[in-house]
């Protein structure tokens, strides 16, 4: 999994997190989640990408379990869950590295 920084259009949006479905106001950018296919599963919130490794593994599965167990009605929303079970069975996840954050600062 890699975490990288997306610029949001507008730059003030209310996003829904992609690992714990908490809704979150975003500033101008935000970390989103990609699989090791780069497949963007969407935005994390800042306590998901406060988390650990380990932790953000955990919500990703909760989430998942939660959006089968309702069955979600919107029609990604199955796919999305198979989506977070595969990518918390990846190996590594890969932050933000010290450019990522230089230019996370610098557009802030």
């Amino acid at each position: 999994m890699n975490i990288r920084w997306q610029r949001l259009h507008p730059p003030t949006a209310l996003c829904h997190c992609a690992t714990c479905g908490q809704r979150f106001q975003a500033k101008k950018q935000v970390p989103h989640l990609f699989n090791d296919a780069y497949l963007d599963l969407g935005p994390l919130c800042p306590q998901c990408f406060a988390a650990s490794p380990a932790q953000l593994r955990e919500r990703m599965l909760r989430y998942a379990y939660l959006i089968r167990l309702n069955r979600l009605r919107h029609p990604g929303s199955q796919d999305h869950a198979r989506h977070l079970e595969q990518s918390a069975r990846e190996p590594f996840i890969h932050y933000p590295g010290l450019l990522g954050w230089l230019r996370y600062w610098r557009r802030r």
